[in-house]
């Protein structure tokens, strides 16, 4: 089994306020290194679907508490349609109950209820991480396709960069790797990997 992610997300506490949420999207991304905080999808085959989630759901909070930004989550839109207005404690000042519920993604705790086979899949580890993985929905096959792809990209700036900066020559293995990562691209855009 893989670890869930390589870094927790950490909200910065010297963002200056502002009166819509929407406009933190940027820091969003940096605080949470351009990943949803809840299924760890990269932003990067798809940024145009990442929003700001409002950790406890809006109908919990007063108006002159959307923009808090400890509140907000950087999501792919998976999740944040996922996890909509759920909130099974109905109390705000509690996310979970140790069975139902949510944890702040960027609580240390969060990671632990996770972790990826090495296919990439999201496994829950826990009672909550079960709770939280049926109702993010952390089970879809895209999230260990986007985990697939992020390694073979990893894997080929590797050869590449072995391949301009050392003397051995790499260049017939990085081309057959290439040729593999582009077919399956190709499959995925075909089948669209929402």
């Amino acid at each position: 089994m893989c670890t869930f992610r390589e870094t927790n997300p950490k909200r910065r506490s010297n963002i200056a306020k502002k009166s819509n949420y929407r406009d933190y999207k940027p820091e969003l991304r940096k605080d949470f290194n351009g990943r949803c905080g809840y299924c760890n999808d990269h932003e990067g085959l798809r940024n145009s679907f990442y929003e700001i989630d409002h950790f406890v759901p809006k109908t919990l909070l007063e108006i002159n508490e959307y923009a808090d930004y400890g509140n907000l989550v950087f999501s792919c839109r998976y999740c944040n349609n996922s996890k909509s207005n759920k909130w099974p404690t109905r109390d705000r000042h509690k996310c979970n109950d140790k069975v139902e519920g949510f944890i702040d993604p960027c609580d240390l705790d969060y990671a632990p209820h996770f972790c990826r086979n090495s296919m990439g899949e999201i496994i829950p580890q826990s009672k909550l991480g079960k709770w939280m993985h049926r109702e993010l929905k952390l089970y879809l096959r895209r999230h260990s396709i986007l985990w697939q792809i992020e390694k073979l990209d990893y894997i080929m700036a590797t050869f590449k960069y072995l391949g301009l900066h050392e003397k051995t020559d790499y260049k017939d293995l990085f081309i057959k790797i290439s040729c593999h990562f582009l077919d399956y691209f190709q499959k995925l855009k075909e089948n669209n990997v929402g």
